[in-house]
């Protein structure tokens, strides 16, 4: 992954507890563009509403994971996490919402 910040130096590795709230975009910055595309690409693969998509990503063990910085998933490709969430629809975990 390419990371661009403003800065001719190299950026190996996110360490996100590095981030200044009043300056930076955060933590919160990378788990919107993750939710962005995942909401999409259930749209674009399942054929949901973008409001029945992002209901099941909110209420997945995947959307938890994402949050946790222990697991290191929000520095992967959404492809990658999609894999997760899908394993989650096909194992039927999302009691009343149809996929």
């Amino acid at each position: 992954m390419k990371l661009y910040h403003g800065s001719n130096v190299k950026v190996e590795n996110i360490n996100l507890s590095m981030s200044r709230p009043a300056k930076d975009f955060g933590r919160a910055f990378y788990l919107e563009c993750m939710e962005r595309d995942l909401a999409t690409i259930l749209v674009e693969k399942r054929g949901l509403t973008i409001r029945q998509a992002l209901s099941i990503l909110y209420d997945s063990d995947t959307y938890r994971l994402l949050q946790n910085p222990n697991t290191g998933l929000y520095f992967q490709s959404p492809q990658y996490v999609y894999s997760y969430l899908q394993e989650e629809i096909e194992q039927g975990k999302f009691g009343n919402v149809e996929c």
